[in-house]
């Protein structure tokens, strides 16, 4: 509701970083909400950027706040959730690690963990089981139960968060569908190396399902997109910038995937964008000539071909914005996008 705000805070240079409440008026003073850190402890672990965005979140109902913190021993990094107006402890979420475990905290932007939009679970990564064998987990906010595993067995040597964890940081590798059901993650669960793309259920009624086709070569799932209606998602597999093709699958996994197009300019999910009923994804390819990257439209089922959305461009024009495909579309689904050498009418 606004009426708290809530900050990380270093006391000194040799104090550790903090989470801290405080009213938005200035009626109250600020409030300690973490817990008490160990010399060399703090919040979001002594070898990570200590971005806001990276260590802690608020939950959607603005009670509480989800951190990852060296809380209660320095080199061991686990979730914790604090009430905002500070009455009552912490609680620590994700369990007893094994002795070399942690919550993984790879990554620059964005929390590496998700909360739940009825603010009940939060879903995180850890080597909680075997070391440096990240596992996809869900655990209630209340701290009433222990953590339940969501991804399954995996391949030795594998990991949710892929084969290209060192560069698609976990927090670009797993999503909440917005009604809060599913997560949706990459991990090279089957092969080692191999990346792909598998949803879950939350609430752990049942295993975790593969999206994507067989993928052949060198080929990997390098992006997705949640559609906001929660029960599809689209993504790509191939080379990451230029050669991707891109396809559509149910979030439950229920039929197999559909591709929608190739070669796709996607590279990330700035390349791709679902319109507001989530009926139709609007995607940049290079679909009319190999020299052109253009800007499309198609129903997210495939069921109809692909409609060709920006007018004639001149020799060289692209739809791309600093060499990457941009748009942004409006709430009443229409595209907005930027064109390299357009031609003009």
């Amino acid at each position: 509701d606004g009426s708290r705000l809530v900050f990380q805070q270093q006391e000194n240079s040799a104090a550790p970083l903090e989470l801290f409440s405080a009213a938005t008026d200035g009626s109250l003073a600020p409030l300690r909400i973490s817990g008490p850190m160990p010399i060399g402890g703090g919040l979001g672990g002594a070898t990570v950027i200590q971005s806001p965005d990276f260590t802690f979140r608020v939950t959607p109902d603005g009670t509480r706040a989800v951190y990852a913190a060296e809380q209660d021993a320095d080199g061991v990094t686990e979730l914790h959730v604090a009430p905002l107006d500070g009455l009552s402890p912490p609680i620590k979420l994700s369990g007893v690690l094994q002795p070399d475990g942690d919550v993984r905290l790879d990554g620059f932007y964005g929390a590496p963990f998700l909360i739940t939009p009825d603010s009940n679970f939060v879903v995180y990564v850890a080597d909680a089981v075997t070391d440096d064998w990240f596992e996809l987990f869900r655990a209630p906010l209340s701290g009433a139960s222990a953590p339940v595993k969501l991804s399954g067995t995996l391949v030795v040597l594998g990991t949710v968060g892929g084969a290209y964890e060192n560069y698609q940081y976990i927090h670009e590798s797993m999503a909440l569908t917005p009604d809060g059901q599913h997560v949706v993650y990459m991990a090279d669960a089957t092969r080692d190396d191999v990346t792909e793309l598998y949803s879950v259920r939350i609430d752990g009624s049942s295993g975790p399902v593969r999206l994507n086709v067989p993928l052949s070569g060198v080929h990997d799932v390098y992006t997705f997109l949640i559609a906001p209606t929660s029960d599809r998602v689209v993504f790509t597999t191939g080379e990451p910038y230029w050669g991707s093709i891109l396809y559509s699958a149910p979030v439950d996994g229920s039929t197999t995937a559909v591709q929608l197009a190739t070669p796709v300019a996607a590279g990330d999910t700035g390349g791709l964008g679902f319109t507001p009923d989530g009926t139709r994804i609007l995607f940049c390819a290079a679909l009319d000539s190999p020299f052109h990257v253009e800007l499309y439209s198609r129903v997210v089922d495939g069921s109809s071909p692909a409609v060709k959305l920006n007018g004639p461009l001149v020799s060289g024009g692209n739809v791309l914005a600093f060499g990457r495909p941009r748009f942004a579309i409006s709430t009443d689904g229409s595209a907005i996008f930027d064109v390299v050498g357009e031609k003009a009418d």
